[in-house]
């Protein structure tokens, strides 16, 4: 059967799947994203992971979640919120030069929703909406079997929308990376509460 490769690019891991056209995961890698290395760090792990992966394996195609906005008809990353370097990168481009093969880059909030309502818990619903909560928050909303896609590049990029006039966002809120600051601020106050002893070690 033929041989297909899924990759998620995130704040803070990066996946590497191959699999064939039932969906079935045969091989996989996972490999945490070190943010000060941007951009370029994360290509480098690509590249240094695909040889291994694919062990001299032809793959037909290549479909990328990537956690940000990305123009899906160009498969040119809009920006990442979380890791400098991306904006503007013609992520697809680049990877049909690595991988050989034709390639769809997305939003992965959009292609985790197509995901769950063609093989998940949504199969059998219609309209499906997922929500991401990770490094960031994002939404992807799927109807009649397929992305919705709207205004590019955030037609459902709930984590952006303003709470209220002040200005925060609901990713600014409740994203792994904003609960984690919160739990610093507090636990730096208050070293002897027992989120600090729950934590069971000093945070900086």
């Amino acid at each position: 059967s033929k041989m297909l490769l899924g990759i998620e690019i995130g704040g803070t891991k990066l996946q590497l799947v191959l699999g064939d056209a039932s969906a079935r995961i045969r091989e996989k890698c996972r490999l945490s994203v070190d943010p000060a290395g941007g951009a370029t760090g994360i290509r480098r792990q690509i590249q240094r992971t695909l040889p291994k992966l694919l062990h001299g394996r032809k793959i037909a195609a290549v479909g990328v979640g990537f956690g940000g906005p990305v123009d899906w008809k160009t498969g040119r990353v809009a920006r990442s919120h979380q890791i400098a370097g991306w904006s503007g990168f013609d992520l697809s481009g680049w990877l049909r030069r690595l991988t050989g093969a034709p390639v769809v880059a997305d939003n992965d909030a959009n292609v985790a929703a197509l995901g769950e309502a063609t093989q998940g818990r949504g199969v059998g619903l219609n309209p499906v909406f997922y929500v991401t909560l990770g490094s960031g928050v994002g939404g992807g909303l799927v109807v009649d079997g397929n992305i919705y896609h709207g205004a590019t590049p955030g037609e459902a990029e709930i984590g952006h929308l303003r709470l209220d006039r002040r200005g925060p966002t609901l990713e600014s809120r409740c994203s792994g990376w904003a609960v984690d600051k919160k739990i610093r601020r507090f636990v730096n106050r208050r070293p002897c509460s027992r989120l600090a002893k729950l934590i069971g070690r000093p945070v900086g």
